[in-house]
């Protein structure tokens, strides 16, 4: 009997997008029927006002609300387990995340471990992550607002963690229940914060596309949002408070976000994430890293594909060989890096690749990260990843 592959395309919320939607973030907790609100921020983010609007406009509406801006950069796990406890202790049924995608993730983890023992859910993630078990008890709802545009966490079912209870850096499920896209939130955003968090959203299409789970309803984000991240990122780089360019990242980064929600990422991610956790590299600023060399990878499976990136891109295409396309296409990702001025991880780090190298590959390959690798194709090569890790860390000295 023939197996039929099956696509299952949805998404996973409902998105209110628009300047000025976060004023209307007491009508969303109100439909969702909450009570007791909890903002989960950062301090910079607290500092610039915009909680103090989600609290105004929930008082509106007559729900309790506490902000807690000590969601800290790239979720670490002790400020999880202390968000979590604010929120029991507050009563909360609804977490509301705005910031980045650490403000985003941390409150989608924080709604998990509010009603559920984080001593068993954070040990045993992959057993939720794989859809083997079930949580024992019900997530707090979440609403997710960003303020960048890069990982588009409002429609993703995955909130990605520091998780100090496997030493990894990994996925943990966590729906949300509702997205607020206002582009104004992040006009006058830093450069360098722009184009990290646009990298990342140009990484999640590329990956979404080269893998097997993809379908055409997934294809359509994906090329679209590499399209528009393509022209209008470098853009907002410099023009920081340009609304349209904002506006059209935004729709970039939530179509991307959908994209892979549907597919996930593989191999690219998984070499960003055991780099980011071993070298505490900003998430964007290693998926941007990785990217052009997971193009060159990716294009021995997927030669058809990385063709239609490159026209996505404003690429011409034509005449350039199967053989040919990944280097091609590889080679305009790192001049769109230069373009950014993206800094190379070496000088970011410290580290040099010579020394990292050995580590981050082993990383990769044992779990949970090396399902998550192979989810490209199946198969995996020691020597490939090792190229590619490799091109993460030199991508700035090779032939444009």
């Amino acid at each position: 009997m023939v197996k039929t592959v099956c696509n299952n395309y949805r998404q996973l919320a409902p998105v209110l997008f628009g300047k000025g939607a976060i004023n209307q973030t007491g009508d969303i907790a109100a439909q969702l029927g909450c009570k007791k609100a909890m903002v989960v921020t950062d301090e910079g983010i607290n500092s610039l006002g915009f909680p103090a609007k989600i609290e105004a406009s929930l008082k509106e509406k007559g729900i309790d609300c506490v902000v807690w801006a000590n969601a800290g950069g790239e979720c670490p796990t002790p400020n999880l387990l202390e968000g979590a406890k604010v929120a029991r202790e507050f009563g909360a049924d609804c977490t509301i995340g705005i910031g980045g995608g650490s403000c985003m993730d941390a409150a989608k983890v924080i709604s998990v471990l509010a009603n559920n023992d984080p001593d068993y859910v954070l040990p045993n993630f992959y057993k939720f992550l794989s859809f083997q078990e079930d949580y024992a008890n019900p997530l707090l709802k979440t609403i997710c607002i960003p303020t960048t545009a890069g990982t588009g966490s409002e429609s993703t079912f995955v909130a990605v963690i520091n998780n100090d209870a496997t030493g990894t850096k990994v996925g943990l499920p966590s729906p949300p229940a509702y997205g607020i896209i206002d582009p104004e939130l992040a006009v006058g955003s830093p450069a360098r914060m722009t184009a990290w968090c646009g990298l990342d959203a140009f990484a999640h299409a590329v990956e979404s596309l080269c893998n097997t789970n993809d379908s055409h309803h997934s294809d359509l984000f994906a090329y679209e949002a590499i399209r528009l991240i393509t022209k209008w990122l470098p853009i907002a780089c410099a023009h920081p408070k340009d609304y349209e360019a904002r506006e059209q990242l935004a729709w970039a980064a939530n179509m991307a976000g959908m994209s892979f929600s549907e597919t996930n990422c593989n191999m690219g991610h998984a070499v960003a994430q055991a780099a980011g956790h071993l070298y505490h590299i900003p998430h964007g600023l290693a998926c941007g890293s990785v990217c052009g060399g997971y193009l060159e990878y990716a294009a021995k499976d997927f030669p058809g594909i990385i063709r239609k990136i490159g026209v996505a891109m404003g690429l011409d295409c034509i005449d350039i060989s199967d053989a040919e396309i990944g280097v091609y296409v590889g080679r305009a990702h790192r001049r769109l890096m230069k373009q950014l001025n993206v800094i190379n991880l070496t000088e970011f780090t410290g580290v040099k690749i010579e020394d990292a190298l050995k580590d981050i590959v082993d990383e990769v390959m044992v779990e949970p990260l090396a399902t998550f690798y192979r989810a490209f194709t199946g198969e995996w090569d020691r020597a490939e990843l090792e190229a590619v890790a490799t091109k993460m860390w030199t991508w700035q000295d090779l032939d444009d």
